[in-house]
């Protein structure tokens, strides 16, 4: 069965000047130090039930989306949560967002329900797009979010100068192997 989040978009959604007072990069670098604590790689994990409790930058940037779009989040176990800071000369190859370790353990392949793109800092940038098989190509821009159904292969064409620093949010129907407390 494939469950999906209760909203109608198209395949992908582009929202410029996304926040009202944008997210900034303090945040950002915030949560990138909560990503270097986490106990599964470079990845975080926040369960639906503490979004609104959270005192994290991560949970106004989730509710904000959530509210926005005015999702339907009662099939969402939580929120998976990194940040990308791709500089010159990087890239990020095609690829499906999925339970890597269920993967590696099972090869079954489940994904996110929604996956979503929040440019926080762009600075100088030549290249750097987030890029779908399709042909859609999304230019990197600060404070401009993009939501895509999770699954939805992807990459990020090489960044020919410049810097992108992006925070990605995965909503989840399940909770990803890799966080649950017996792995």
């Amino acid at each position: 069965m494939i469950k999906k989040l209760q909203f109608d978009v198209p395949a992908v959604v582009i929202v410029d000047d996304f926040l009202p007072s944008p997210f900034g990069e303090e945040a950002a670098v915030s949560i990138g130090a909560i990503r270097s604590e986490a106990r599964h790689g470079s990845y975080n994990w926040i369960e639906a039930t503490q979004i609104e409790s959270s005192k994290l930058p991560i949970a106004g940037l989730i509710e904000f989306i959530i509210n926005s779009f005015k999702i339907n989040t009662d099939d969402v176990a939580g929120f998976e949560y990194w940040s990308n800071d791709i500089a010159s000369g990087d890239a990020m190859s095609f690829h499906s967002d999925i339970d890597e370790a269920l993967y590696k353990r099972t090869r079954r392949i489940i994904s996110p329900l929604l996956t979503c793109v929040y440019y926080v800092a762009v600075s100088n940038v030549r290249g750097g797009s987030l890029v779908f098989e399709d042909g859609v190509i999304i230019k990197p821009r600060a404070n401009r979010l993009a939501l895509f159904f999770g699954g939805t292969r992807h990459g990020v064409e090489k960044v020919e100068s410049g810097r992108r620093l992006s925070i990605v949010v995965n909503f989840w129907d399940r909770v990803p192997l890799s966080y649950q407390k017996e792995c």
